[in-house]
């Protein structure tokens, strides 16, 4: 009786072994055929050499804080982020092959106001800074890197993309009066107010770059006053007409009208 037992003990053992080595048999085979997964170190290089921290690619310790957007060929993706703790944003450019990570770390704003692609491989960010000051910063997506950085309100492209205008605003939290002076982004000043009479942030720029619309407010009427004028041979803004009219986007349609389009709609305004 005894025997028997044991014999039927060393089968079960026996049963049990062979049971295990096939299981990690199949295990191993199931290893081998499972599509190997790209390894993500805890440091990774981009294309130029810049480490990029892992969690940027896994997305689990940075938190998104826009959309994803596509540059408009399709081969660039843009995508600012931030990290716990940290004061500053991250932008991260995603092409076909490189991932990379460009951090805004002298860069200061409140809030983001708007961002977006001005070209294959331009992208902007326009931050607000106070309430008559925002900041508009242009990163160039192939150098990664910050290539432009500019103070003011209404900030508007010329037709060709390579030339930026805005409004430089005098300080918001300040007794002393001072002038707003609508510029470019090579310095070039193209009208400057009388002192204490600020300039909206909206901002209108014709085609052929010679034709300007804007809106102030100088205290003359209830309503914002829609300026609008011509560069003289001095590249100095003329002024050409003064039209009382609410705050809007500005649009010019041609030398004799503009649009104004706000909450209640479009508005054409005529030129004399």
């Amino acid at each position: 009786m005894l025997n028997r037992f044991k014999a039927k003990t060393k089968y079960l053992i026996i049963i049990g072994i062979l049971a295990f080595i096939a299981a990690m048999g199949t295990l191993v085979y199931a290893g081998a055929m499972a599509p190997s997964r790209p390894k993500i170190n805890s440091r990774n290089i981009s294309s130029d050499n810049k480490p990029i921290d892992s969690m940027v690619l896994l997305n689990n310790t940075y938190k998104s804080k826009g959309t994803l957007e596509q540059s408009p060929n399709g081969e660039i993706t843009a995508k600012i982020v931030t990290k716990d703790g940290l004061k500053y944003d991250t932008v991260i450019f995603k092409g076909k092959d490189t991932i990379k990570a460009l951090d805004l770390v002298d860069i200061f704003y409140t809030s983001i106001e708007s961002t977006g692609w001005i070209d294959d491989t331009r992208y902007a960010i326009c931050g607000h800074i106070n309430p008559s000051l925002q900041i508009y910063v242009v990163l160039d997506a192939s150098r990664n890197e910050i290539i432009g950085e500019y103070y003011g309100v209404g900030f508007t492209w010329n037709q060709k993309k390579d030339r930026l205008y805005y409004v430089e605003t005098s300080p918001h939290f300040t007794a002393e009066k001072s002038s707003d002076k609508i510029m470019d982004s090579e310095g070039n000043i193209y009208y400057v107010s009388e002192p204490g009479i600020s300039l909206s942030d909206k901002l209108a720029v014709s085609e052929d770059e010679k034709m300007f619309a804007f809106f102030v407010n100088d205290g003359s009427s209830e309503l914002t006053r829609l300026y609008t004028g011509k560069l003289d041979n001095n590249q100095k803004i003329e002024i050409k007409s003064k039209t009382d009219a609410a705050i809007g986007d500005i649009k010019i349609k041609d030398e004799k009208s503009v649009e104004i389009e706000n909450r209640v709609g479009k508005t054409s305004i005529y030129i004399q």
